[in-house]
């Protein structure tokens, strides 16, 4: 039997590591999600052969997603099977939706588990589960109704193709309806705000992931897995040693990171979806070889230019090729430490495969000094995740250890952030401001931390 990719999508890690357990031996591919909305946009990238959904998802996640799936014609047809924690669990309407073609409950056995998914692959193979025109609606009062959210006679709903702006209306329902008990708890017109500002964050993360694509799980990858089994910087190393060319694309929810070799060494990376901290221009400005203004202006004048910004500059003559090498190059390494963090996702790798529009750039780095600056940066990142837990969070100075400390103790960079602080802007807003990368500003806020010149505000 062919190897398949399966989507897990459970709040339990211990379920996916149930489904990992049995099936990734004989071959085939476990992707796991924790959120129905995580979970959607995976299936949207990848199209599952296979989807095990909990039916315990907060606030009736589980028939969202299957709503959503019926939705899209290129998920209508993907097999699911419902799990419980307990027998009789899940309710007989939920059994009777179009794609659900068994239920299990947790825990079970691997043999048990590996031979049911063997006998569903088999009975639905590539065609999926069969179309019926007139298959029965769920009805539950999890769900949203569309009339509250908006989408009533003004917007025509049209399940096959939705408009950008319905699918984002149907992406923030299905997030304010997951954590609307939160919502409720809110005392504050600042932390409703906070909280605005995260949830925009969640839901343009499930939202804006390229639908479609079918290169992400194309049948002329070489290699592909989970990043969760397999560590990034094994794959990494095994490419140096063989000295392969082609893309290692490896994809974490809606981010993903492509890095191209030559011969086992490192052209160039490309990301999409990204912070706006790994942009070009970000790096050019840094070392000053543009100013924020003049790229501002740069930007605009190319909106819809496909030409790529750094060889514009160029023929602008803002940069030289030696300088446009060098911020590619800390663009990219800072893009591989970024990709070294990510402990779930999936990667492949293909064979031959060149980066779109960057000429012939060949940075030559090597795999194996990107590895070890990275594995510091992540451990020095655990070390400042210690006081810096949340990125909502806001700091505000200490003014009177402020002025009792000599100026010419604090470097550049902290006097930098420190002069930022002002008790309400978050770390991530401290970040964008800083137009630092969200390694270095919060290894500064860990230092003013540290030395108690800024202080958590408490809510």
């Amino acid at each position: 039997m062919a190897k398949k990719v399966i989507l897990a999508i459970d709040p339990q890690r211990a379920a996916h590591r149930t489904v990992r357990t049995a099936l990734a031996p004989s071959g085939h591919t476990v992707i796991a999600a924790t959120s129905s909305d995580e979970g959607v946009a995976i299936a949207r990238r990848i199209r599952p052969s296979l989807l095990f959904l909990s039916f315990h998802l907060p606030r009736g996640g589980a028939i969202n997603v299957l709503h959503r799936l019926q939705e899209s014609d290129s998920l209508a047809r993907v097999p699911v099977v419902l799990t419980a924690e307990e027998e009789d669990a899940i309710p007989d309407d939920a059994l009777r939706a179009q794609s659900v073609v068994d239920r299990i409950t947790f825990p079970i056995e691997p043999d048990a588990l590996l031979t049911l998914t063997t006998h569903l692959l088999e009975k639905y193979g590539e065609e999926g589960v069969p179309l019926i025109e007139d298959a029965e609606v769920i009805e539950t009062a999890e769900i949203i109704d569309e009339e509250e959210i908006g989408l009533g006679p003004e917007e025509p709903l049209d399940r096959k193709q939705p408009t950008p702006r319905e699918r984002l209306r149907r992406a923030l329902a299905a997030a304010v309806a997951s954590q609307f008990e939160r919502l409720r708890q809110l005392n504050s017109s600042r932390h409703v705000a906070r909280w605005m500002y995260d949830l925009a964050d969640r839901v343009l993360e499930a939202e804006f992931v390229p639908s479609g694509d079918e290169r992400a799980e194309s049948s002329d990858a070489a290699l592909r897995g989970d990043l969760e089994a397999i560590p990034l910087a094994e794959i990494m190393q095994l490419l140096a040693m063989q000295r392969q060319s082609g893309g290692f694309h490896m994809v974490h929810r809606s981010a993903d990171i492509t890095v191209f070799f030559t011969e086992g060494k490192i052209d160039v990376c490309q990301a999409r979806n990204l912070r706006e901290e790994f942009l070009l221009g970000r790096y050019l400005v840094e070392r000053g070889w543009i100013s924020r203004e003049d790229l501002d202006l740069m930007l605009a004048s190319r909106k819809g230019s496909k030409k790529m910004l750094g060889q514009q500059l160029i023929r602008l003559g803002y940069l030289t090729e030696e300088q446009l090498d060098n911020a590619l190059a800390r663009q990219s390494a800072e893009m591989v430490y970024e990709a070294l963090r990510w402990n779930d996702g999936y990667f492949f790798f293909r064979a031959g495969e060149r980066p779109d529009g960057s000429g012939e750039i060949s940075l030559g780095l090597t795999v194996e000094s990107l590895l070890m600056e990275g594995f510091r940066r992540v451990d020095e990142w655990r070390l400042v995740e210690k006081k810096i837990r949340n990125f909502d969070e806001v700091y505000e100075r200490d003014e009177g250890r402020i002025s009792s400390l000599s100026g010419e103790k604090l470097t550049p960079e902290e006097k930098k952030i420190l002069g930022l602080v002002d008790g309400s802007l978050t770390v991530r807003e401290l970040v964008r401001r800083s137009h630092q990368s969200s390694f270095d500003a919060s290894k500064v806020l860990y230092r003013l931390l540290s030395m108690r010149l800024i202080r958590s505000v408490k809510g």
